[in-house]
């Protein structure tokens, strides 16, 4: 199969792009992307697998449909859909473009949409993500919660924090040295993390905005997935493997050779371990060895899970018993997640109780003996 498939037909944008040109003026008056309530990353990548296969299943020029689709969003994934738009409008096949413009997509279906282009499965290839994505919104929807839980209970205990000791801690003291009380060493310590707060607040404000534009910047991302994907390979070797089995599923489908996908996943993985392990099981089959013992010997598949798809007697029937172990193999990925995030969740309410605990015992170990003072 040619590895340029090209997307885009050269279709005037007056015949089928009524639906796309028609979006008002620079589409905000369909934009459902506002900068107050904006979609999270993987639901936007969903919307743009859709709009794409939409536009490889009629035939249409995906620049176009993609650059207007751009002015369905706003901040940064809109300047990443407009990359995308310009390198598709060049002619450019799908995959290059893709490959070409980190975060459009993420790298799962990048390598689905290149492999399928490379061995002309592209329609079963959409069919496939679109099935997949749908039946992960769910965890999408709950990493967002998350986030958004953090994010709010970190600013409201900060604000209650910086509000008592910028306008409650300075009248405290000033009362106690008025009435000659001596101060607990809870409330100094208090003062002094507040005053240095404070004194340090410009490089403390820089600062944290420099960590938050490096956790939104799709560098870091990728060179979090490039670089450092081993730190974290207890809780995503399993998804990277889900991946691999998914484009064996649709390469069965479409009565395309496993040696073939498998060729094709081990030039063009984006991780630099299982492409290792890839390239192992291709030479393996390339000296006649069966595909899933070289598989096995790769470390892509388990011996169990090898001697399952042996016994599977058509492809059709193939493809489903590689796409359900895929699905396993996700499920598995994204409880294991669950569970981190299940360790994590009472250290952050520990460390969160123990600083309101601090401020309590700050403001209260002062308090009796102020109003003694008071009274007598």
């Amino acid at each position: 199969m040619s590895d340029s498939t090209h997307i885009g037909t050269g279709v005037p944008p007056d015949n089928g792009f009524a639906m796309f040109s028609g979006m008002g003026r620079n589409g905000a008056a369909w934009r459902s992307n506002s900068l107050l309530q904006q979609s999270s990353l993987p639901l936007k990548q969903a919307e743009l697998l859709e709009v794409l296969a939409l536009a490889t299943q009629e035939k249409l020029d995906a620049g176009v449909v993609v650059s207007q689709f751009s002015k369905e969003h706003t901040g940064a994934y809109r300047r990443t859909l407009r990359r995308l738009a310009k390198r598709l409008g060049g002619e450019g096949a799908l995959h290059s473009a893709l490959e070409q413009t980190p975060d459009a997509l993420n790298d799962d279906d990048v390598l689905a949409i290149r492999c399928g282009s490379n061995l002309g499965m592209l329609p079963s290839t959409f069919d496939s993500l679109l099935r997949s994505q749908r039946e992960g919104k769910d965890q999408w929807i709950q990493k967002g919660s998350n986030r958004t839980y953090y994010m709010v209970l970190s600013m409201a205990i900060s604000m209650l924090v910086l509000m008592l000791g910028y306008f409650i801690a300075p009248t405290m003291a000033k009362l106690r040295s008025e009435l000659e009380v001596p101060t607990t060493s809870a409330f100094y310590w208090f003062r002094v993390a507040i005053q240095w707060f404070f004194d340090y607040f410009t490089w403390i404000v820089i600062g944290s905005l420099v960590v938050g534009f490096l956790l939104r910047s799709s560098f870091l991302r990728r060179f979090v997935r490039k670089r450092v994907s081993s730190w974290t390979s207890l809780f995503q070797s399993r998804a990277k493997s889900s991946g691999v089995l998914r484009v064996l599923a649709i390469a069965s489908i479409s009565d395309r050779p496993i040696s073939s996908a498998t060729s094709t996943l081990a030039k063009y993985h984006y991780d630099r371990a299982t492409r290792q392990r890839l390239l192992l099981a291709r030479n393996e089959m390339e000296q006649g060895e069966n595909e899933w013992t070289s598989l096995v010997k790769a470390k892509v598949l388990t011996e169990s899970e090898a001697e399952l798809l042996r016994l599977v007697p058509n492809p059709k029937s193939l493809a489903w018993t590689l796409e359900q172990l895929a699905i396993n193999r996700e499920s598995v990925s994204h409880n294991r997640k669950v569970f981190l995030h299940a360790f994590v969740h009472p250290i952050v309410m520990i460390v969160f109780g123990l600083i309101v605990l601090w401020v309590c015992v700050a403001f209260f170990s002062i308090i009796p003996s102020t109003i003694k003072s008071l009274t007598s």
